[in-house]
């Protein structure tokens, strides 16, 4: 790559940058996300899959709402959800709990947020619930080393475009 200014090689850093951060870093995110909760929440070493028939809803929720570049600001944001538009109530056979029906019932007791904390915090009789879940911890899990996987996946990503990148 050759600049004929350092102003113009600075501006096609920043757009580089900016390109990382608005594609690589959110698949990063999300990836991350799902993998915990296919480990965390979906697994049998979490306990609770002997009583839950796995739909898969929950992980394929995990969603891109918003998605801004500020390039003027010198910022990038995006939004994470998980949408419960994606979560379908299926009728099991019968003597089965049905799959995720209290998501689409009316009014609606489940929203996004409650089933979130319900997945990574668990549920208890104890606490008026219709079953036992234990805790998953999956949001800390995921939150933990989540700068490493954001630094490793900028780096790699400049890289790729020919930046010679060096972590300090």
């Amino acid at each position: 790559m050759e600049f004929d200014s350092p102003e113009a090689f600075g501006k096609h850093l920043a757009n580089d940058i900016y390109e990382t951060a608005a594609k690589d870093l959110v698949e990063v995110v999300i990836e991350t996300i799902q993998e915990h909760i296919r480990t965390d929440v979906y697994s049998l070493r979490s306990g609770n899959s002997q009583w839950y028939t796995r739909t898969g809803d929950f992980l394929n929720s995990v969603s891109l709402k918003q998605n801004k570049v500020n390039k003027s600001g010198g910022s990038v944001s995006f939004q994470i959800i998980f949408d419960s538009e994606k979560i379908h109530m299926q009728t099991m056979s019968r003597g089965k709990w049905n799959v995720h029906e209290s998501m689409h019932s009316t009014p609606k007791p489940v929203n996004d947020d409650f089933l979130v904390k319900i997945m990574d915090t668990g549920a208890s009789k104890s606490n008026g619930s219709l079953y036992e879940m234990k805790p998953s911890n999956f949001i800390q899990k995921y939150e933990n080393g989540m700068d490493r996987k954001l630094l490793a996946k900028m780096v790699l990503s400049l890289r790729s475009k020919g930046y010679d990148v060096e972590v300090v």
